[in-house]
């Protein structure tokens, strides 16, 4: 700890730029999160790191419609940051960030294939204020873009349903 808040005295002594306090704000931010993180393990270090890290599996199950930092998230499961990524990593196969998106991008596929919505407000609806984003996004996932999905599952359900009435 007296080593990070020298570092961010180093910063501030650098200038007072805006890099400077951006970088400052961030540090201080780790700093932070890693004292809540020392808290929390003092008043539950019976539980292990795995049971902590299904927590924030769960919380951020809850938390689709909003910005959950990585910082909040590891200091939620009374981790340092570092720790709290390498041990989410360990547990999930996947960095806390990309669990997240893909998290968020089942939701919206949910949305998709059950309601008529726009892609921008179910973009909102699971945490992204940016629809362009968004929509990057799904592709780089699904491999498809939203309106595609939607059609495609769509015309899977419809032909589903055809194959169903044929048999009846």
């Amino acid at each position: 700890f007296v080593e990070n808040f020298e570092k961010i005295l180093g910063i501030f002594q650098e200038g007072q730029a805006y890099k400077n306090l951006v970088q400052a704000s961030s540090e201080m931010h780790q700093l932070l999160g890693d004292l809540f993180g020392q808290i929390c393990q003092r008043t539950a270090p019976q539980e292990s790191a795995s049971a902590r890290i299904e927590r924030t599996l769960a919380m951020m199950r809850k938390n689709l419609s909003t910005h959950v930092s990585i910082h909040e998230l590891a200091a939620s499961a009374g981790m340092s940051h570092a720790y709290f990524t390498m041990q989410f990593r360990k547990h999930t196969g996947q960095s806390p960030r990309s669990y997240f998106n893909r998290q968020r991008i089942a939701k919206a596929c949910e949305y998709l294939a059950a309601t008529d919505t726009k892609v921008d407000n179910i973009a909102r609806l699971v945490g992204y204020e940016d629809p362009f984003y968004f929509c990057r996004l799904f592709k780089r996932i699904t491999q498809q873009t939203p309106t595609i999905y939607r059609r495609s599952v769509r015309k899977a359900s419809a032909v589903a349903g055809s194959d169903d009435d044929a048999k009846g």
